[in-house]
């Protein structure tokens, strides 16, 4: 919220008060707007309600909370190139956005709270996650910039892969110096791929090319063909036994023994 707003007065206690009980209820109050029944977008009403549609931030001059819109225009302008930019979160979603009406501690009268967004996972440990309703928008703004994963999911590990493997696609091609410890049989390289197999994250080494006959799968070091890579560097490739039906979530690390300059190693000029 701006830094002078009075959304967190503590004069304002009651439902009759201009911004209504001190409760995290403003937020909402005041910083989204939902459809009425005529389609108009208006700020949710203090009272019960369920499934509101389109719900979006409330950028308008009755909103007390930071506008979107100059959060996300400050985060596109610190970058000439936008394919620069990636945002991801891990969140609850907007929808179903519910509300109901509580009494909690030495209330004397019911307020509104927004409901949970989402069933919480078998395996939670009291957890929860209410409608991210700017979230959303921030991210679904960068377009196929952005990802935007539940964080109600019994494990992290499927958004966390997903993100790394958005984030290796704008990144381009792992440039690989060429000065490289050579073992006998090729570049001494450990290639590892990592995806989720039944929930669960699964880690294969992947043999080199030269050392099985060239049977995917199977990795080599290679020319950048894109010229996305400075010269005399060199880039992974993985020969798949599919390319089109890849494991969920997969991403592919590598590393690799460097010859030092000036330093005699086995394997090395």
């Amino acid at each position: 919220m701006p830094d002078d707003s009075d959304l967190v007065d503590p004069q304002q206690t009651t439902m009759s008060s201009p911004l209504g009980p001190l409760w995290s209820w403003r937020c909402n109050e005041f910083g989204h707007l939902c459809q009425d029944q005529a389609g108009n977008l208006v700020p949710p009403a203090r009272g019960p309600a369920n499934d509101l549609q389109g719900c979006v931030s409330n950028d308008t001059d009755s909103g007390k909370l930071t506008k979107l819109s100059d959060e996300i225009t400050f985060l596109k302008s610190l970058k000439a190139d936008p394919n620069q930019i990636f945002v991801a979160a891990i969140t609850g979603p907007a929808t179903p956005y519910s509300v109901e009406m509580i009494m909690q501690g030495n209330d004397t009268e019911l307020h509104p709270n927004v409901k949970h967004s989402c069933p919480l996972p078998a395996n939670n440990s009291g957890e929860y996650a209410d409608p991210s309703v700017r979230i959303q928008q921030w991210v679904q703004a960068f377009g196929g910039h952005g990802l935007l994963e539940t964080i109600c999911a019994a494990t992290f590990a499927p958004a966390l892969m997903q993100i790394g493997q958005e984030l290796s696609k704008l990144l381009g091609p792992q440039c690989i110096t060429d000065k490289l410890v050579n073992s006998g049989n090729g570049p001494t390289c450990s290639v590892v791929d990592q995806y989720i197999t039944n929930g669960q994250t699964v880690a294969k080494a992947v043999p080199s090319c030269a050392s099985n006959g060239g049977n995917p799968d199977c990795w080599s070091l290679d020319p950048d063909s894109t010229n996305k890579c400075p010269a005399g560097t060199l880039v992974l490739n993985v020969k798949r036994t599919d390319p089109t039906n890849l494991p969920n979530g997969l991403s592919t690390s590598v590393s690799c023994a460097e010859c030092i300059p000036g330093v005699q190693q086995a394997g090395c000029p």
